[in-house]
């Protein structure tokens, strides 16, 4: 095996495409042209200031017409965890109560933890054993008090179900609705029924360092934040436009490649789950993306086995740097912890690349199992 792969092997080995995509040919040509021609302060008068004033105008708009929302709605957050303080917060005045899943990722979570040590009132709904929410808990939660801001993942990053926003819409009218889209954006359609959402551009193959939310009614906005002279109030005063201009223009034109996914997310499930003692964790309706355990494995040897092979994947405890953790997505499912593995396929793979990597798992699993001496179960 060589001792380094050359960017497109790269790309065909890399099965943690729900951790990030690669900056995509589109991205890298934008930045080119950003980092040249729109790297002045956009709030400043002079020609460059406008310049870069009129490329964010103009990403600002690509995002809205992408989203279905108002250019005003438009909002780009630095990082994850502002857009989901955002988000969380937005609406606080008027919906102060938390209502979130189980299944929400861990920024999440730990975000509703600190406001509720503020005073807000939490609740946290379970879910099923697929990882769908309960919709009857949901309801219940939801009568218990006045007006809440609910926290829902369109489809879960680390195992793949898809959520009835639908259904979860009908029961939280009247409620502002948030929603995380971070395993859609750029992969497949956004789902509509939200309040507020967001994304960032990394999964999409923008670049690192944006995260776009958008705001239905942005006039009642105004999350716990302090202020800057930015866009709403809310925005980085000296926004990095390059950045901001490549995330849209990679959001403009995703890779229809993903469509491909789901069919190589099926043939890789009929052959790891012939190997014996695993499974496949909730319901995975994300084209690209599958949650498999694996009896007497420990995940951060599978991890580090197949790491060695070339391959990219992401254990169960994905959220967190430490592989030895259960992951609370799997505890909420009643799922098995023992060797969990993500693997979230990109549009560079191939049938080909599908094979080996499931022929090197079947090797590794058997052989980890016979060194731990549980080969005969």
């Amino acid at each position: 095996m060589p001792a380094s792969f050359t960017d497109g092997d790269d790309r065909r080995r890399d099965l943690d495409t729900a951790t990030g995509s690669p900056p995509s040919d589109v991205t890298r040509q934008a930045l080119a042209g950003g980092w040249s021609g729109a790297w002045a302060d956009p709030g400043r008068r002079y020609p460059a200031g406008r310049r870069a004033r009129r490329v964010l105008d103009t990403a600002r708009a690509s995002v809205a017409r992408s989203w279905d929302v108002d250019p005003a709605g438009v909002l780009f957050a630095p990082d994850r965890a502002t857009a989901i303080w955002w988000g969380l917060t937005g609406h606080r005045a008027d919906h102060p109560r938390l209502v979130v899943s189980a299944v929400e990722d861990l920024e999440t979570l730990r975000t509703a933890d600190v406001l509720a040590g503020w005073g807000a009132p939490l609740t946290t709904v379970g879910v099923s054993p697929s990882g769908a929410v309960e919709l009857g808990e949901l309801s219940a939660a939801l009568a218990e008090g006045g007006p809440a801001t609910v926290v829902v993942q369109a489809a879960n990053i680390e195992i793949g179900t898809r959520q009835d926003l639908a259904a979860v819409r009908d029961i939280a009218a009247g409620h502002v609705l948030v929603v995380d889209q971070q395993a859609l954006a750029g992969r497949a359609p956004l789902a509509a029924e939200w309040d507020v959402t967001y994304a960032e551009a990394r999964m999409w193959g923008g670049p690192p360092g944006v995260t776009v939310v958008a705001v239905r009614d942005p006039g009642r906005f105004r999350p716990a934040s302090a202020p800057t002279t930015g866009h709403a109030s809310v925005e980085q005063t000296y926004p990095p436009v390059p950045l901001i201009a490549a995330a849209a223009l990679a959001l403009e034109t995703p890779d229809p490649r993903w469509e491909a996914t789901a069919d190589l997310s099926d043939r890789l499930r009929g052959a790891v789950l012939r190997i014996p003692h695993s499974a496949v964790v909730g319901e995975p309706r994300v084209g690209y993306l599958t949650m498999f355990t694996f009896l007497y494995v420990a995940a951060d040897e599978l991890v580090d086995e197949l790491a060695r092979r070339g391959w990219a994947v992401s254990s169960g405890a994905s959220c967190t740097s430490d592989t030895r953790r259960p992951h609370h997505v799997l505890v909420a499912v009643g799922a098995s912890t023992h060797g969990s593995l993500r693997v979230s396929l990109g549009p560079d793979v191939t049938a080909g690349d599908v094979d080996a990597f499931s022929a090197d798992l079947a090797d590794i699993v058997t052989r980890l199992r016979s060194e731990a001496g549980a080969a005969d179960l």
